[in-house]
């Protein structure tokens, strides 16, 4: 992705789109643009090749508008993420093609939205919010949650069951990636009053 964005830059300056002097601002446009595109661009893919490219689409919206402001664990290195984001979106399409509704779908979407409501947002290690941000970022994840369910909502009443699903995976995968947060911000609070 690297090798993309300098590739990306060196074009834009070779055609005198952007100056020379802001080459490493434009690097980092380009990698920051390529990073959240890119499990897009895969989950369409994998979804067109299983079949499924509506419902692959589906499950990557609602992801990636609540993750953005309910943050989450992130890994450390770009390319171990990209492995990891697309083992993650391969199993939630594949997820999708062959889970069936039930109530228990309700329970766990249900549960899902009122975790991240709770714990939203959580700060990354990468950007720090400060008390302001982190206020507009819970206000903006609980209304993006709520729309979501409110979809999801729309899609069972209509008898659009397995787009619901899909909603419901996208959910409950953005509240999966807050445990491992909130499960170590537990584990401090315990270590620090034990002291």
């Amino acid at each position: 992705m690297k090798r993309l964005s300098e590739c990306i830059t060196t074009w834009l300056i070779k055609y005198g789109a952007v100056e020379q002097v802001d080459r490493e601002l434009y690097e980092y446009a380009a990698y920051s643009f390529i990073l959240s595109i890119s499990p897009v661009v895969m989950i369409i893919i994998i979804g067109s090749l299983m079949g499924i490219p509506v419902e692959s689409i589906l499950i990557i919206i609602p992801f990636m508008f609540i993750r953005k402001f309910s943050g989450g664990f992130h890994l450390k290195h770009a390319w171990v993420c990209m492995i990891f984001s697309n083992s993650i979106l391969f199993i939630c399409v594949y997820m999708a093609a062959h889970i069936k509704y039930s109530s228990l779908t309700d329970i766990i979407m249900i549960c899902a939205a009122v975790s991240l409501m709770i714990f939203s947002p959580i700060d990354s290690e990468n950007h720090l919010l400060d008390l302001s941000e982190k206020k507009k970022y819970k206000i903006t994840a609980t209304i993006m949650v709520i729309a979501f369910v409110i979809v999801y909502c729309l899609f069972l009443f209509t008898n659009h069951k397995i787009y619901a699903v899909c909603i419901a995976e996208s959910v409950v995968l953005t509240a999966c990636l807050q445990v491992p947060c909130v499960l170590g911000r537990i584990k401090l609070a315990v270590k620090q009053a034990r002291r």
